[in-house]
């Protein structure tokens, strides 16, 4: 059989669903992408472009449910849906009114989400009870299920409590704010009451619940609704009934008079973690989110998840957290939220003192370096004044580990998730494109010699090579534990990284010549590029090369950065979301680059640190990046 006869043989379909299952359901346009290779692929794979799904808007999630509506073929491929429809919205009327129109469209729909496992409803309020019973009798295989209580009283009777199965079970108690808005004091004093069928639910038909998470105060941190945890379930939640299981308290009650919620290092005291396991027990609490663990009742050995959100903590408690993070061998996400902000102290006579300044950059370098080398999510939320906090610039500084370079044994960064809040300062405002290139760019740097990138001249060494989602976060003013005050964001910005190695025998290949202009080689088509998975990439890295040869430059453009950048701003544009892509490469120092006339959109040098810090006397230069592509 003759070549172009074997290069035309299609790949078998199985082997095509097999790559898009391994797929991450969050890397969509990775799945995307490959499903536009072709027309064969599309059929095959555009199924799984619905099994994921999650919407933060009320008008697309209106569109989303009604084309489902239209479509129940698609309906029945969705197997996660998230429906998010006043995400970081205050409360109003309209959207309230809204939110209920989305609510009989989701009942109706029900029926055709033959394959959903997974629900989640962040909305203003619970929905009525008749779409909870038409989501039971209508999705046989849905195991998870989530919604936010918001000011409103829970309905006891209500179906949302007569699910049977579930493997994880989420209601937060998340408070949107806004005019329309009543503080309701019965909620504050006392705490809500949770219904006896919430827990006959939770403890008699659910043995196999893995994740459960009551009082969570979402993304604006704002929650003055208490649920009363005493009256049963307590003594219910213990790790020989349930399997590890997620127990997020934040808005939560657990009866303990003593504790006010200023000692956050016994503010578990009453909840499911102060339980011990059973010696004959497998089981082990693979996830803290309640002030400092305390090794009586947890196995810091096997402890995944350490989340200290729950309150602001001032920086003086930093060494305690380092301490902990030391005992946690098999940690893989953290959350901590700290304030650096300077309190004035008082001497032996009651005099004001000097209080002391914090290294920042320092002091979460150090918190960071006594994480494990396989940590994979770092959330911080940095709440310090505004003409303290540091500059986001910096935060690069924060992921570079002194040890790494000198003790290869560790292993590389782990590292694919990073989240930061931070107040708005001077300066700071409409530079988070920049800083999210800088965070994912930053190389390694070696303190103990002091060795300098010499930009192209070595090999490139990411600080965190695995690094895929970053999250942004520009608050307005400093927030505090009062929770009651809803946070007011400026801008958040979620940006995904991407890194595709392209060999240089296949650049060879596909290609121009140093004679074929830039312009011919942008329409140029070879028969391997129909076939690689990122088409995208492929022109600007031909005209990146056509454009070192003419120059005879060394360019190793093997490597390249993309980042798809999703900016939203105020609240009253929050629906206005900018939405574009970067595709970087690395570059020597010399030379302009042009793309078709035009000036490219960004172009920075890699390692960019504070001001008048060590970091910045001893860096240097470094390399430097440019984009060969960009836009909206």
């Amino acid at each position: 059989m003759s070549r172009s006869r074997l290069s035309e043989l299609p790949l078998p379909q199985d082997i095509l669903r097999e790559i898009a299952s391994c797929i991450d359901p969050i890397n969509g346009i990775e799945l995307l992408n490959f499903a536009l290779t072709s027309k064969s692929f599309y059929t095959c794979i555009s199924p799984f472009l619905f099994h994921d799904i999650e919407v933060r808007d009320l008008d697309r999630a209106m569109a989303l449910v009604q084309y489902l509506l239209a479509r129940p073929g698609r309906a029945c491929l969705v197997h996660s849906l998230i429906l998010r429809p006043s995400y970081i919205q205050t409360t109003s009327k309209k959207r309230l009114a809204g939110e209920r129109e989305l609510a009989l469209l989701l009942k109706r729909l029900a029926p055709n989400l033959l394959r959903l496992r997974k629900l989640v409803w962040d909305g203003l309020e619970v929905p009525e009870s008749a779409v909870w019973a038409a989501l039971r009798a209508g999705c046989p295989l849905l195991k998870e299920i989530g919604t936010n209580l918001g000011c409103e009283k829970l309905d006891l009777d209500s179906q949302l409590f007569a699910f049977s199965d579930l493997e994880s079970f989420s209601l937060t108690t998340e408070i949107h704010g806004g005019r329309c808005y009543q503080v309701n004091i019965d909620f504050i004093r006392g705490g809500d009451k949770l219904p006896q069928a919430l827990w006959t639910m939770l403890i008699d038909r659910c043995p196999r619940l893995r994740s459960l998470v009551l009082g969570d105060r979402g993304a604006t941190l704002c929650c003055d609704r208490k649920l009363d945890l005493r009256p049963i379930g307590l003594k219910h939640l213990s790790y020989y009934k349930f399997s590890p299981a997620t127990f997020g308290g934040n808005g939560a009650d657990d009866g303990d008079e003593n504790d006010n919620g200023d000692n956050h290092e016994h503010s578990n005291t009453e909840t499911p973690h102060g339980h011990q396991p059973r010696r004959d027990s497998r089981l082990a609490l693979l996830s803290h989110d309640r002030g400092l663990p305390r090794s009586q009742a947890i196995k810091f050995s096997v402890l995944q998840e350490l989340t200290l959100t729950d309150g602001s903590y001032h920086s003086i408690v930093l060494p305690m957290f380092k301490v902990v993070a030391q005992l946690l061998p098999s940690l893989k996400k953290l959350g901590v939220w700290i304030d650096f902000s300077h309190i004035p102290g008082l001497d032996l006579e009651g005099s004001s003192k000097r209080s002391t300044r914090y290294d920042q950059l320092k002091e979460l370098r150090e918190l960071y370096e006594c994480c494990p080398i396989k940590l994979e999510s770092l959330k911080l939320l940095l709440s310090t004044k505004s003409k303290e906090t540091m500059f986001w610039r910096d935060i690069p500084l924060i992921l570079r580990r002194k040890n790494q370079i000198s003790n290869v044994s560790l292993g590389r960064c782990q590292l694919k998730s990073l989240e930061v809040w931070k107040v708005n300062r001077r300066g700071d405002h409409g530079v988070l494109g920049n800083a999210a290139l800088k965070i994912a760019l930053d190389e390694e740097f070696d303190y103990a010699v002091g060795h300098h990138i010499e930009h192209s001249s070595t090999p490139i060494n990411l600080t965190a090579p695995l690094l895929e989602n970053i999250v942004l976060v520009v608050f307005l003013d400093q927030w505090s534990n009062n929770f009651t005050k809803r946070v007011r964001i400026i801008q958040h910005t979620s940006y995904k990284v991407r890194r595709r190695f392209i060999g240089r025998d296949h650049l060879a290949n596909n290609s121009a010549s140093n004679s074929i202009p830039p312009s011919a080689v942008s329409s140029t088509k070879s028969r391997e590029s129909n076939t690689f998975i990122l088409p995208p990439l492929l022109k600007p890295v031909q005209r990146l090369k056509h454009w070192a040869q003419t120059r005879n430059t060394s360019v190793a453009p093997e490597m390249v950065i993309s980042l798809k950048a999703n900016e939203r701003g105020p609240h009253v544009t929050w629906i206005l979301s900018n939405r574009y892509d970067i595709h970087v490469v690395p570059l020597p120092s010399h030379g302009k680059m042009m793309l078709d006339g035009k000036r490219v959109r960004f172009e920075l040098t890699q390692v960019v640190v504070g001001d008048n810090s060590k970091e910045s006397k001893e860096a240097g230069t470094g390399r430097k990046w440019r984009a060969i592509s960009s836009g909206s």
